[in-house]
């Protein structure tokens, strides 16, 4: 991706920052905190991690797909996402984790393993729910250069951007659903995201999702479904499992996940 492009994208994203540290409407309480994580799920929910707090969210995901006369399977052992509340309305975001890719064809079998590149983000509060209005955030990453496994670099910085929304439906059933681009530090031409995700709370611990997503980009476009558990073990500790699929032409792609969030402190 040409330089000229990140610089654009990255101004703006200071002039957004920058623009709502002066706007000090985006407060939270610091009282009886409860964990509200991205997992489980591909789409991300518009809420942020409290102020001064760190989260952590980790899981496996196992990914098996076939095309074009390969079958490949994906084994990620920690998918780690480390977040921190900077601000009431803004946090700082790190991701990585250590996968392993095996590709079997009528050559064989190869596999590689080690860690993904870094990707470092931010999250950004842009509005509060009301009536028919969502609640509303900005998300922003930027994957590193030079940073993982050879095999898993990306050649330039790689950014991505989306707009998260989410609206309360009743006191148990909310929708959230996300747009967004993504570039791969190779080309100029972005993939467009979206997720549209149903949340339902079955109990005060314990609530289940289904979800839509999917990559629309010019070689061809990706649909996926997915659903799953979470479980509230404490009001800052939630585990979850969820599983997904992608039917396309005449294979079948699968995914199974299962993890765990932790609020510190």
């Amino acid at each position: 991706m040409k330089r000229k492009y990140i610089k654009k994208i990255f101004r703006l994203f200071v002039i957004i920052y920058l623009s709502l540290m002066t706007y000090n409407a985006f407060s939270q309480t610091t009282a009886e905190q409860t964990i509200s994580p991205d997992r489980p799920g591909v789409g991300t929910p518009p809420s942020l991690v409290p102020e001064n707090y760190f989260q952590l969210e980790t899981g496996f995901l196992y990914d098996h797909s076939h095309t074009e006369g390969a079958t490949t399977k994906v084994y990620s052992y920690n998918q780690s996402l480390f977040r921190f509340g900077l601000l009431s309305f803004a946090e700082i975001r790190m991701s990585t984790d250590y996968t392993k890719t095996e590709v079997k064809n009528s050559d064989g079998t190869a596999s590689v393993a080690g860690f993904s590149p870094i990707t470092l983000g931010t999250k950004i509060a842009l509005l509060q729910e009301e009536g028919v209005i969502p609640q509303t955030s900005l998300m922003a990453n930027f994957t590193m250069p030079k940073t993982g496994l050879p095999d898993y670099r990306v050649s330039n910085v790689a950014p991505s951007v989306y707009l998260l929304f989410q609206n309360s439906l009743s006191d148990s059933l909310s929708l959230g659903y996300n747009i967004g681009l993504e570039w791969d530090g190779d080309s100029n031409q972005p993939t467009t995201f979206y997720a549209v995700n149903l949340g339902l709370r079955l109990t005060d611990k314990l609530s289940c999702f289904f979800e839509n997503y999917g990559y629309l980009n010019p070689t061809g476009n990706d649909f996926y479904v997915d659903g799953g558990l979470a479980y509230m073990l404490t009001k800052k500790i939630q585990l979850d499992v969820y599983g997904g699929i992608s039917t396309k032409g005449g294979n079948a792609n699968t995914q199974i996940s299962a993890g765990f969030s932790w609020l510190i402190p």
